[in-house]
């Protein structure tokens, strides 16, 4: 209870040092981060920062019933893993592709773009 008094005014003391100043709340504003969406196709590309990305082979894809090992993936892009109805395989270069797959691929992103846009994932 002899700390209520202190917590109070240094509460009320930053609350209105923050609106005078016109900062905006830190969550809020990391919310607004999440929820603004992508970044823009030029931000995204200008980046060589890698991330996992997930691909659902689509039907009529280029790389439905071909090996991994014969499919042109690129020198800035591994298969991590194959989802094939619920069942997480560690790829080897003579695991199938087949449509429904899902796929967890590490990619720099500059290069991200240019993999989906060639192999039609």
């Amino acid at each position: 209870m002899n700390n209520i008094l202190p917590l109070a005014v240094v509460s009320l003391t930053s609350y209105s040092l923050a609106n005078l100043s016109g900062v905006s709340p830190l969550y809020e504003s990391l919310f607004e981060r999440i929820t603004s969406g992508k970044p823009s196709d030029a931000e995204f590309k200008n980046h060589d920062e890698k991330v996992l990305k997930e691909f659902i082979v689509p039907v009529g894809s280029a790389v439905d019933r071909k090996k991994i090992s014969d499919i042109d993936w690129g020198r800035h892009c591994l298969i991590v893993s194959v989802i094939r109805d619920g069942v997480s395989v560690i790829p080897k270069g003579d695991t199938m592709i087949k449509e429904g797959d899902e796929l967890v691929v590490l990619i720099s992103q500059r290069h991200f773009f240019m993999i989906t846009k060639d192999l039609k994932i």
